[in-house]
């Protein structure tokens, strides 16, 4: 006449907080001649508890510095029937956000990304948890987000403006230019040619008014 029973059996984890289950067992006893009794129930009720969601294996993402934004969904499972969850992340970062209800957008533009060169590489390793209805989190799952770096085109920084007399002292400047791109360098190049005037790959420049190309000019 003794009994057991496991209310870890995985037959009962559908039951959520407030559901219950009742299990109505009749038992009858044989004596050694053969007589049988009538039955009798023995009933055992099983009350649910809250099971912890679990956050679904999440796909890695590689994308390119500068490329179109890309969207994503990242789900949970949950043993109690109409259960729901909401998702969270501790992490934060510019270009990325997470809503509650599990998407989630990146944005490869976001100037955080800028100082990527080609050949570089940055990863987001985004904790992501799962809490129900009933206050149950789930242990954190990550979302991984590669970025590659790509080729920022470099800017001429503003060149001022120089005037000379003919005929006066041989000029000198410096052109510059900004990249976005950490350790990039660049060589300056002009499709223009005009005698007395130099560029240099560097960006340094002579500009000489003697050349004789100027001496047509008069006064005025």
């Amino acid at each position: 006449g003794s009994y057991t029973l496991d209310p870890t059996d995985p037959s009962f984890n559908h039951l959520a907080m407030g559901e219950h289950q009742t299990l109505i067992i009749p038992v009858t006893a044989t004596d050694n001649n053969g007589a049988q009794s009538a039955p009798q129930n023995l009933i055992i009720k099983i009350n649910g508890t809250n099971d912890n969601p679990v956050v679904s294996h999440i796909s890695s993402k590689t994308v390119d510095e500068g490329s179109a934004k890309i969207n994503g969904q990242i789900a949970a499972t949950d043993l109690d029937h109409g259960d729901s969850a909401t998702f969270t992340t501790t992490y934060q970062h510019a270009g990325f956000a997470l809503n509650p209800d599990g998407s989630y957008t990146f944005d490869p533009t976001d100037p955080s990304f800028n100082h990527l060169a080609v050949g570089e590489h940055q990863t987001l390793i985004i904790p992501v948890t799962a809490t129900d209805n009933n206050g149950a989190q789930s242990a954190p799952q990550n979302l991984i987000i590669k970025i590659d770096g790509t080729n920022d085109i470099p800017v001429v920084s503003h060149i001022s403006s120089k005037t000379v007399d003919e005929g006066g002292n041989k000029v000198t400047g410096q052109i510059a230019a900004t990249d976005l791109d950490h350790g990039d360098t660049a060589t300056f190049t002009t499709s223009y040619q005009h005698a007395g005037f130099v560029l240099n790959p560097d960006g340094s420049y002579t500009f000489d008014p003697t050349d004789p190309s100027f001496n047509h000019l008069a006064v005025g």
